[in-house]
């Protein structure tokens, strides 16, 4: 393989890993995500309400 094709090669992973930990680290907008929000069914936003009744 000739120098080119690993200094290529080497260059892609080190991008590929700078963005992986720049979209794990940085904040990002704060997008609902589905089904990740909490119960709604008379509650409060605790969403495990027991007993019926709400607080």
């Amino acid at each position: 393989m000739s120098e080119g094709m690993q200094g290529a090669i080497v260059g892609l992973i080190v991008a590929a890993a700078a963005l992986y930990l720049l979209r794990k680290y940085l904040p990002r907008s704060r997008k609902p995500v589905p089904g990740a929000e909490p119960k709604s069914g008379g509650c409060g936003s605790c969403g495990s309400c027991k007993g019926g009744s709400c607080h």
